[in-house]
């Protein structure tokens, strides 16, 4: 895969606190979240969640401002499925160089480079170098990723 350089960060777990604070939603109870690198998942388990949630986060300045939010288009672009909650019930995607820290993974220091951006990014793109005795020499400039899976399944027989 490719690779950014990191840089801004973005303290999603303070922001959140404040656009919380004095609501009284319990997590767990009310909403479930997982931060990651570059994606930050939300889950509504109650009504009164969703719609303050899904309001605030929406139109806060910094979650517009360091990505974006995750909509139908862009899930049937990339042939993801839509209204899965297995991926969750609001999705926000980090902008190029940013990410989310801390996050559940890294808590001491910031890391300094970073995957997971929008496929659309020539940096997000990755190489598939196949080698071997019955394959012929071919340059693609590029292939959608779920084409790698094609290519490997024919190389090794399957």
């Amino acid at each position: 895969h490719g690779m950014l350089p990191v840089e801004s960060t973005f303290d999603v777990k303070s922001e959140l606190d404040i656009i919380l604070k004095g609501h009284n939603l319990k997590v767990s109870k009310d909403y479930v979240y997982f931060l990651d690198s570059t994606i930050v998942r939300f889950w509504f388990n109650s009504p009164r969640a969703k719609d303050l949630l899904e309001s605030r986060l929406r139109t806060n300045i910094k979650f517009l401002s360091k990505g974006v939010f995750v909509d139908d288009s862009f899930l049937r672009k990339e042939f993801l499925p839509i209204n899965d909650r297995r991926y969750g019930d609001l999705v926000w995607m980090a902008n190029p160089g940013v990410i989310v820290f801390p996050d559940f993974f890294h808590q001491s220091e910031p890391c300094k480079g970073m995957h997971g951006y929008s496929p659309d990014l020539l940096e997000s793109q990755g190489t598939c170098i196949v080698y071997g005795a019955n394959v012929s020499s071919q340059n693609m400039e590029s292939i959608p990723l779920t084409g790698v899976y094609k290519i490997l399944k024919h190389y090794l027989n399957l």
